[in-house]
């Protein structure tokens, strides 16, 4: 079910520990719950920032967008330094650490799109990377990244590991080259007691070879998990009048094929009113995409109207005018012809010979040309 989720919420994130995950778009109310939360937009108003290698949240680089069929986070890095990240900021002060080292405080859904086993080598994979300050919002400076990668965790001794991008004093050596910088989140917090989560977020990284891209269904953080679902949007509906293609004025087809709607598979349903434009008479209804509609005797103009209506209720309506017009050659007056009592409803000019239908009958009358005897 699609529906608007207010971005700023308050749960407890580990068992005695509360914190709260600001949203970008101040003012709106706030969720105290747990559990699942859906993100229709990017952006300001949804929590979650993009970046890109370039700048730009559809950057040559790096992109990321929602898309509907399916519903989900579709991220893109290009070849060579292709980089995007989606991440959610949470406060300068943000989440100790301490209050929540458990691995499954932390968790993400995802498909590579290459279609290899996530943690296969060569790229592709999504990583959960966390912004953490580990002397604490109290010191100045000290900052770092931590990264958790799918492909480390199959290698002996960094089952649960995080690698951060700077060296942090008190972490085992797993690489063997002097760096301190892998570690579990205990054994993080252990080394830097005072560190504070500060925002939380996915990265895709593209390699000198390759591009990659990669879906991902939802984030976890604490007790919540944020659900990744393209907000509906509104169809748009397109109306469309052409002459029945037939000997009578009065028929039209009004055609409402062209209407649309930007999310994929999103069937619609019609509504047509016609209505005559001078008194506002409805002539004709009907809820077929396309139809053929017959108006009135006689000249007028008529409004087409058509509503178009999503699956979850959203609409769009489009009108346009159209004249019915006899032909030139009739008339459709309705006065008495002399002496015979009969309406003019039609007449037809044949080789000098009028011809005049009516409810008393029909009058023949020669039309005498210039010159001719009567």
């Amino acid at each position: 079910m699609k529906r608007t989720t207010a971005s700023l919420l308050t749960g407890a994130l580990a068992a005695g520990t509360f914190a709260t995950l600001a949203t970008l778009a101040p003012g709106l109310a706030s969720a105290s719950a747990c559990g699942s939360q859906e993100v229709e937009a990017l952006g300001a108003g949804s929590g979650f920032v993009v970046t890109t290698r370039d700048g730009d949240t559809q950057g040559l680089l790096g992109s990321a967008e929602l898309r509907d069929q399916p519903d989900n986070l579709w991220l893109t890095a290009a070849q060579g330094n292709g980089k995007v990240t989606v991440t959610y900021p949470i406060s300068v002060e943000g989440v100790p650490l301490a209050g929540q080292t458990a691995q499954s405080n932390y968790g993400y859904e995802f498909q590579r799109g290459d279609a290899l086993p996530v943690g296969s080598a060569g790229g592709g994979d999504v990583t959960y990377e966390m912004v953490l300050d580990y002397n604490g919002p109290a010191v100045a400076g000290g900052f770092t990244t931590l990264v958790f990668e799918p492909y480390y965790q199959s290698q002996a001794g960094k089952q649960n590991t995080w690698w951060s991008t700077r060296d942090l004093p008190g972490l085992p050596d797993r690489t063997g080259h002097g760096s301190p910088n892998w570690g579990t989140l205990d054994e993080i917090s252990l080394a830097q007691p005072d560190a504070v989560i500060q925002s939380f977020g996915i990265n895709l990284n593209g390699t000198s070879a390759t591009g990659f891209q990669a879906s991902v269904d939802s984030v976890t953080f604490g007790c919540n998990t944020f659900v990744f679902d393209l907000a509906n949007r509104a169809p748009s509906a397109s109306v469309a009048v052409n002459d029945a293609g037939d000997a009578d004025y009065r028929t039209f087809i009004l055609s409402g094929r062209g209407s649309s709607d930007p999310d994929a598979g999103d069937a619609l349903s019609y509504a047509w009113t016609v209505t005559n434009k001078a008194t506002n008479a409805v002539v004709s209804t009907s809820t077929a995409s396309q139809y053929q509609v017959s108006v009135p005797n006689g000249p007028g103009t008529y409004t087409a109207s058509l509503t178009v209506t999503d699956r979850d209720g959203l609409t769009s309506t489009a009108a346009a005018d159209f004249t019915a017009t006899p032909p030139s050659n009739t008339v459709n007056t309705g006065t008495k012809l002399p002496n015979t009592g009969a309406s003019v409803i039609g007449l037809a000019v044949l080789t000098g010979t009028a011809v005049a239908a009516g409810g008393a009958g029909t009058v023949l009358s020669r039309r005498r040309r210039n010159g001719s005897a009567l």
